[in-house]
């Protein structure tokens, strides 16, 4: 799991490069097929799919 979400209503799943079927929440799912890059490993999606605002 990517993000945490627990919650079966939201969950998808992604592939990663190799065919992996990872679960993730659809706003995760969603964030993977926008970047336009296929991770290679769950770290490489969490890196892609992370946050990207700043805080403060």
């Amino acid at each position: 799991m990517v993000c945490g979400t627990t919650d079966r209503r939201v969950l998808s799943f992604t592939r990663l490069l190799e065919g992996e079927r990872v679960t993730v929440c659809g706003s995760h799912k969603t964030a993977h097929h926008r970047s336009e890059i296929i991770a290679r490993t769950v770290d490489e999606l969490i890196a892609i799919t992370g946050e990207r605002r700043k805080a403060g």
